[in-house]
């Protein structure tokens, strides 16, 4: 695969970062960002629905209410810090 498709598959968005950090993130190197949010009722179904936003992604169910469905959802990727703009765009 190349570079620049690793690059864009690891992160959010279209920044790639510098050529220094793209290196580091080839090669491993380049110490990764978990980020959490939390997505409430509103938006919920939306949030479970997006398997493919990420290939890394994790989805959280919540603790249920007393209607038997989760109260929350928690969605959780690692992302590079070239990324962190975008995705906190998206959220």
């Amino acid at each position: 695969m190349h570079i620049t498709y690793r690059l864009l598959e690891a992160g959010w968005g279209l920044k790639l970062g510098s050529r220094e950090d793209q290196q580091r993130e080839i090669l491993g190197e380049l110490e990764l960002v978990e980020v959490q949010v939390r997505f409430f009722s509103e938006v919920m179904e939306f949030i479970q629905k997006g398997e493919k936003r990420h290939p890394k992604q994790k989805i959280e169910l919540g603790t249920k209410g007393k209607n038997g469905k989760p109260t929350y959802v928690n969605y959780i990727v690692k992302l590079p810090k070239r990324s962190l703009e975008k995705f906190c765009r998206w959220v």
